[in-house]
C-alpha cells in the first residue's frame, strides 16, 4: 500500500476516533432528547455489557475483546499484503470503534452509549455502529475475489 494510502488511513482514523470521542462527551453534557424527530434520540447511559448494551460476565468481555483486536489485526495485515483496500478499511473502523470502547471502559469502568434508533432494540455509540458496519464489510469482503495489483 502507498505512503499516500497510509497517511489517509492514519487521518481517518484520527478524524473517526475525535467524532466518536466528541460525540460521547456533547451526549453526557446535554440532557436526552431528540437528533432526528421519531428515528434518533440522544439517551445518555453507561453500558458495563458490551456492544449496544448486551449483558456478558467481564472476564467474558475481556476474552472477546483480545480476540477481535487479534483477528482485526491479522485482517489488517493480511489487507496490507494483498493490497486489498475493502478489508484494510473495514478494519481501521472496527478498530478505532473497539479502541473508543476500549478507552471508555479503562476511563470509566463501564462505556458511553447514547444513540438510540426507534427501529433498533438497544442504544450504541458511533464505535458500536463503526464495529458493526466494518464487521459487515470484512465478513462481505471475505466472499469475494480479492483484488490483485497489476504487475
Amino acid at each position: 500500500m502507498s505512503r499516500r494510502i497510509l497517511w489517509v488511513s492514519c487521518l481517518t482514523a484520527i478524524g473517526l476516533f475525535a467524532l466518536d470521542r466528541i460525540t460521547r462527551a456533547l451526549a453526557f453534557a446535554k440532557p436526552a432528547g431528540s437528533i432526528l424527530p421519531r428515528i434518533l434520540r440522544s439517551e445518555p447511559l453507561w453500558n458495563s455489557g458490551v456492544a449496544f448494551g448486551l449483558r456478558l460476565p467481564g472476564a467474558l468481555i475481556t476474552v472477546l475483546l483480545g480476540a477481535l483486536i487479534l483477528a482485526v489485526a491479522f485482517l489488517a495485515y493480511s489487507a496490507l499484503r494483498h493490497h486489498d483496500a475493502v478489508p484494510w478499511w473495514a478494519s481501521l473502523i472496527v478498530f478505532v470503534g473497539a479502541t473508543s470502547n476500549v478507552l471508555d471502559r479503562l476511563q470509566y469502568g463501564a462505556v458511553r452509549d447514547f444513540l438510540r434508533l426507534s427501529f433498533w432494540p438497544t442504544t450504541g455509540n458511533l464505535g458500536d455502529w463503526m464495529i458493526t458496519f466494518g464487521a459487515i464489510a470484512l465478513l462481505v469482503s471475505t466472499f469475494r475475489k480479492p483484488h490483485t495489483p497489476p504487475t
